[in-house]
């Protein structure tokens, strides 16, 4: 992990500040390096190394390979140079200034930087700041909070500048205004003005892996699409038309769809609850094809002769 040189660099910067107990962490640097294994460090060897870095941070000649070993340890990440002159050094010190030092000139909501967190419960969008410090101007976002409560916040991942002068700074500023994505609700009720029946239209949204979001829709509490990758309405008012289309040209009332997967088969089900022409009630158990799953789709194209199977086993 951290290579042979590096180590012996922070060696050579504790023997320059011995008024740092850096004792254990000096003989730690060293079994490592006897025994070719990266140094096994517990909280108090990172403070003193967190004491040494910061009695090394402003000094121009901390540089190099030893300095890089004992930012990622600490994981501490370096900031622009052009920050410098404002004494800022690390990302700490940069949130430091934003959160505590800086006058706040201006702030307003930037949006969500995911859809799984746009659409989360208890989530909160990103915020876009406008700073006056030391008689520069620093804009920039922070980061969406997720449901866990936490924000993490990395200046690589997210939007800052420094500027000389106030109405460029507020000219970045604007542009950064509601650039991020809209709230899940919000976006559904973009998506529901839309629809020719919003009323009876039921929009659910389903969390997978890497971040995505795919959407259910029920239709009178009827499942009748799912897998929508984004909120279309026009799909969503086919879905509709097809499904009453459906109803109306085979003389039935359809009064339930619902999803099911048996516990001993990995295959999956529509089961349909339905009247009849003559208001007999029946149970239909629509079969989906392996070839569609996770899928975009309309249920009512699934309703055909050859997907109705006897029974679930």
């Amino acid at each position: 992990m951290y290579k042979k040189k590096e180590l012996l660099g922070i060696l050579e910067i504790c023997k320059d500040h011995p008024g740092i107990d850096t004792g254990n962490l000096q003989n730690k640097i060293r079994n490592g390096l006897n025994v070719k294994k990266p140094p096994k460090l517990n909280t108090k060897d990172k403070e003193s190394m967190k004491e040494l870095y910061d009695a090394c941070v402003y000094d121009e000649t901390f540089q190099g390979p030893a300095r890089r070993a004992m930012e990622q340890i600490l994981r501490i990440s370096r900031i622009e140079n052009k920050y410098h002159e404002l004494g800022i050094y690390t990302e700490q010190e940069f949130w430091e200034v934003i959160y505590e030092k800086a006058e706040e000139l201006e702030s307003g909501e930037y949006g969500f930087r995911t859809e799984v967190t746009a659409f989360g419960d208890d989530t909160y969008p990103a915020n876009v700041f406008l700073m006056k410090y030391k008689e520069k101007y620093i804009v920039c976002t922070n980061e969406e909070m997720d449901e866990s409560g936490y924000a993490e916040e990395y200046l690589d991942d997210l939007e800052h500048e420094l500027f000389d002068n106030y109405d460029d700074a507020y000219q970045y500023y604007q542009s950064l205004l509601n650039t991020g994505i809209k709230s899940g609700k919000e976006q559904i009720r973009e998506c529901k003005e839309k629809l020719n029946e919003a009323d009876h239209i039921y929009i659910k949204p389903k969390f997978g892996i890497y971040e995505t979001v795919s959407f259910k829709i029920y239709y009178d509490r009827m499942l009748i699409a799912e897998h929508l990758m984004d909120l279309n309405a026009e799909y969503i008012n086919e879905c509709v038309q097809k499904f009453r289309k459906y109803c109306l040209e085979n003389k039935i009332e359809i009064t339930s769809i619902e999803k099911h997967r048996p516990w001993n088969s990995n295959q999956r089900y529509y089961i349909v609850e339905l009247y009849d022409e003559n208001h007999e009630a029946d149970v239909w158990y629509i079969h989906i094809p392996s070839k569609l799953q996770r899928k975009q789709r309309c249920i009512a194209d699934l309703i055909k002769p050859n997907n109705i199977v006897p029974d679930m086993w």
